[in-house]
C-alpha cells in the first residue's frame, strides 16, 4: 500500500480496534484506486477529440493511425490493471467479491491486449 496515501489518510479513521484498523486500510486502498482512476480519466479525456465525435470512426480501422495519446492511455490501463491484479491477489483486504474482482481484472487485461 502506498505509504503517502496511508499517511495522508491515517487520521481519517481513529481507533485501535481491529475493525477500525480494517476500515482504515480499506479507506487507504480505496483512495489509492481513486487516484489511479482519476489519472486514467484525465488521459481518456485528453486522448479523444470531444468536439468531433462523429468523425471518431471515419476511416476506421485501416486509414486511421493510432494516436500517441491513445497508445499512452492503453499503456496506462494495462499497467494499472496489472498493478491492481497483483494488489487484489496479494495485498488487498479480502472481501466477499474477491474472486469476481480477480476475474474482472484478468478479463480487462485480455480485452486491452486483444484490442
Amino acid at each position: 500500500m502506498p505509504a503517502l496515501v496511508e499517511t495522508a489518510l491515517s487520521d481519517a479513521v481513529v481507533g485501535a480496534a481491529p475493525s477500525e484498523q480494517r476500515r482504515r486500510r480499506k479507506l487507504c486502498e480505496s483512495a489509492w484506486r481513486a487516484c489511479l482512476y482519476s489519472v486514467a480519466a484525465v488521459l481518456a479525456i485528453r486522448s479523444v477529440e470531444w468536439r468531433q465525435l462523429l468523425n471518431l470512426w471515419s476511416g476506421w480501422p485501416h486509414d486511421t493511425p493510432v494516436k500517441p495519446e491513445v497508445l499512452t492511455l492503453y499503456a496506462f490501463y494495462i499497467g494499472m490493471y496489472t498493478h491492481q491484479l497483483g494488489f487484489v491477489a496479494y495485498v488487498d483486504t479480502r472481501s466477499s467479491d474477491h474472486g469476481s474482482i480477480l476475474l474482472h481484472h484478468c478479463l480487462t487485461l485480455v480485452l486491452c491486449f486483444a484490442s
